[in-house]
């Protein structure tokens, strides 16, 4: 469990270096990666979810050869958190609320409430999915994104489990 706070410390102080940097995120990987369309959908991310999405990049590739497909689910696994404002403090929020076994009672999924950031961002892979889907991705980059964050044993299709396994380890060491 400390290993997880530390995790969260560092992956928020990582999203917040990349908002203050200077020059933004050097994105030219992603534009090697993604078609227009997809080019769309990860130039919609906030500078620390696209830093993040380049470092689970550089990690699959470290990991292994990917395929085209793989290295693209990889730089818009979390677009889906573009659906809703997520700044440092819905995030933290969403942390602390996990850790005390609340976050599933609190989020709402209508749009007009309070709480639906927190919605976004237990959903957002299902978020990301729709939203690569109707950029017209790849039914393949459409799974991966829709199920990088489920646990193998969960996955209702299990044709994706190595290269689910690839972007959740490269995304757990980002």
């Amino acid at each position: 469990m400390k290993e997880r706070w530390c995790y969260r410390i560092w992956q928020g102080v990582a999203h917040l270096g990349a908002r203050l940097r200077r020059g933004g995120v050097n994105t030219a990987a992603a534009r090697e990666v993604l078609s227009a369309e997809s080019w769309a959908l990860f130039e919609g991310l906030s500078a620390g979810d696209q830093a993040h999405a380049l470092r689970v990049l550089a990690h699959v590739r470290a990991l292994g050869n990917p395929s085209p497909e793989v290295e693209e689910a990889a730089l818009l696994h979390d677009v889906g958190k573009t659906v809703a404002p997520l700044g440092l403090w819905w995030r933290t929020l969403a942390v602390l609320l996990r850790a005390a076994g609340l976050l599933g009672r609190v989020p709402s999924p209508d749009p007009a409430r309070p709480t639906y950031p927190l919605h976004v961002l237990m959903h957002h892979a299902e978020h990301g999915a729709r939203l690569c889907q109707e950029a017209g991705c790849s039914p393949r980059v459409v799974g991966l994104v829709r199920w990088h964050d489920t646990p193998p044993d969960l996955l209702p299709d299990h044709t994706l489990l190595e290269e689910l396994k690839l972007i959740r380890a490269a995304d757990d060491a980002s």
